[in-house]
C-alpha cells in the first residue's frame, strides 16, 4: 500500500513540476514579445487616440501578462503543495478557461474588424460578424459552466475530457474559417495591389493556421488520455492568443506610419497615423483606386495621342 502511495506521489510531483515548468515557460515567451515590442507599442498605441483596436490591444497586452502573473504565483505557492487542496482547482481552472477565452474573443474582434473594413464597413457583414460572435461566446460559456463540475487529480488537474468540448472547438474553427475565407475573397482589392491587403491575408494566414494547430493537436489530446493538461490547453494559448492580436494590430499601424511617411515626402501634409487601423484600410484602398485611376487616364491619353499621330 506505501508503495502504491510512493508510486502515486512521485507521478503528482512530476506532472506538478512538468506543468510549473511550461506555465512558467509561456509567460517568458510572452514578456520577452513585449519587451521586443514595446518601442512600437509606445509609437503606435500609447501615443494613439483612444479607439476600439487601441482598448483591445492593451487587453490583449496586459491582460494576458497580468493573467500568466497571476497563474504563475498561483503555482509557486499554494498549487505546488503536494497533496493539493481541492477546493483551490475548481476556481483556479475556471480562471484559466475564461482568461483564455477572453482573449481568444479579443483575437477574433481584431479579425473581425479587418475584415468590415475591407467590406466597406457593410451593415450585412456587421450583422453577420455580431451574430457569429455571439454564437460562439454563448457556446464558450456553455462549455465553461459545465467546466465548473469537473473532478480533480492530486495534482489539480481535470480528471476527465467530456465530449462536449467539440462544441466549442468547431464554432472556433468554423468563425476562423469564415472569417480567412472572407479576407481571400478580397484579396483583388485595388487590381490586388494594396500592400495592406497582402499584409491582412499573410497575417490572417498564420493566425488561421496557429488557431487549428492549437485546437486540432489539444482536442484529440486530451479527449485520448481522458485528462486535459492545463498548461497545453490553456496557459500556452492564452500567450499565442495575446501575441497574435498585438502583432497584428502593430503590423497594421506600422504600415499606416509608413504609408504617411511616404505621403509627406511627396509632398502631402498628411502626418496623422494614430488612426483605427480599420481607418487605414479605407484610405489605403482608396488611395490605391485612386492612383490606378490616375494611371489608366495617362495610358487612355498616350494612346490617344498616338492615334492622332497615324
Amino acid at each position: 500500500m506505501s508503495l502504491e502511495m510512493e508510486t502515486v506521489n512521485v507521478e503528482v510531483y512530476k506532472s506538478v513540476h512538468i506543468r510549473n515548468a511550461s506555465c512558467l515557460a509561456a509567460f517568458v515567451v510572452l514578456f520577452y514579445e513585449y519587451s521586443a515590442s514595446f518601442a512600437q507599442e509606445y509609437q503606435f498605441v500609447w501615443k494613439s487616440r483612444r479607439t476600439l483596436v487601441k482598448w483591445v490591444y492593451l487587453f490583449s497586452r496586459y491582460f494576458a501578462l497580468g493573467a500568466q502573473i497571476a497563474n504563475n504565483v498561483l503555482l509557486i505557492f499554494p498549487l505546488s503543495k503536494i497533496p493539493v487542496r481541492h477546493e483551490l482547482c475548481k476556481p483556479w481552472f475556471l480562471f484559466l478557461i475564461i482568461s483564455a477565452s477572453m482573449l481568444l474573443a479579443a483575437l477574433e474582434i481584431v479579425l473581425m474588424l479587418r475584415v468590415y473594413a475591407i467590406y466597406r464597413r457593410s451593415s450585412r457583414v456587421k450583422t453577420f460578424f455580431i451574430v457569429i460572435f455571439t454564437i460562439n461566446q454563448l457556446i464558450v460559456a456553455d462549455y465553461v459552466r459545465r467546466a465548473s463540475s469537473f473532478p480533480f487529480s492530486g495534482a489539480c488537474e481535470a480528471a476527465e475530457t467530456p465530449y462536449e468540448v467539440i462544441y466549442p472547438a468547431t464554432i472556433i474553427l468554423l468563425t476562423q474559417s469564415i472569417i480567412w475565407l472572407m479576407t481571400v475573397t478580397k484579396k483583388n482589392v485595388a487590381y490586388g495591389r494594396a500592400p495592406i491587403i497582402s499584409l491582412m491575408i499573410r497575417d490572417g494566414a498564420w493566425i488561421f493556421v496557429l488557431i487549428c494547430a492549437i485546437l486540432v493537436v489539444n482536442i484529440p489530446y486530451s479527449l485520448t488520455i481522458k485528462a486535459p493538461n492545463s498548461h497545453i490547453l490553456f496557459v500556452w494559448p492564452m500567450t499565442l492568443f495575446s501575441i497574435g492580436a498585438c502583432r497584428i494590430i502593430l503590423n497594421m499601424q506600422s504600415l499606416s506610419y509608413s504609408g504617411a511617411k511616404s505621403e509627406l515626402n511627396s509632398g502631402s501634409m498628411t502626418t496623422d497615423v494614430d488612426v483605427d487601423f480599420t481607418q487605414c484600410i479605407d484610405v489605403s484602398l482608396q488611395s490605391m483606386a485612386l492612383s490606378q485611376r490616375h494611371v489608366d487616364r495617362n495610358s487612355d491619353s498616350d494612346d490617344s495621342r498616338l492615334l492622332s499621330n497615324q
